[in-house]
């Protein structure tokens, strides 16, 4: 990555925009961000990649986020972090929706960020949420069939599924 230097626009969560912009920096990507809508097109164009973490969504950054996928139009690989996917409707109902809406090419997890995707109960209640699932490779595997996707589950041990295009 550090010979290539690939320019990752990245929508990250309040929390953890600024470890997130260090954490690609020191693994020699070229970290980009905005939270200005009507610079999506502009910021899409530089980038090799999109990263959408939905930690602290709000309405503002969902305007945010589809003004940047509908830029991208399925040209870049994206990541979709849905961080306590499973806490609520709202989060759910966004990331179902996007997912509904647009291609992603690997949505990235914890177990019941996953299960909540794939319409299993998440027993979860944040981003601290350990692998709770008893089978935690079929869980990957039904969330990447559902969505046609690769699916990357985190835990004590991580699932890698293959893609399964749209």
């Amino acid at each position: 990555m550090r010979a290539q230097n690939p320019v990752v626009l990245t929508v990250a969560n309040s929390v953890t925009a600024g470890k997130v912009a260090d954490a690609l920096s020191t693994s020699g990507v070229s970290p980009i961000m905005s939270q200005a809508p009507e610079e999506a097109t502009a910021m899409v164009n530089l980038a090799d990649a999109i990263t959408i973490n939905l930690g602290t969504i709000d309405q503002a950054q969902l305007t945010l986020i589809q003004a940047i996928l509908d830029a991208n139009a399925g040209q870049r690989p994206v990541v979709l972090d849905p961080v306590a996917v499973g806490s609520s409707a709202y989060r759910l109902t966004i990331a179902k929706q996007l997912l509904a809406d647009y291609y992603f090419t690997v949505i990235r997890g914890n177990a019941s960020e996953i299960a909540a995707l794939a319409g299993f109960a998440a027993s979860g209640h944040g981003i601290d949420t350990g692998n709770d699932q008893d089978n935690p490779v079929m869980v990957a595997k039904l969330c990447a069939h559902a969505y046609h996707t690769c699916v990357l589950l985190t835990g004590a041990t991580d699932v890698v599924t293959t893609c399964s295009p749209a």
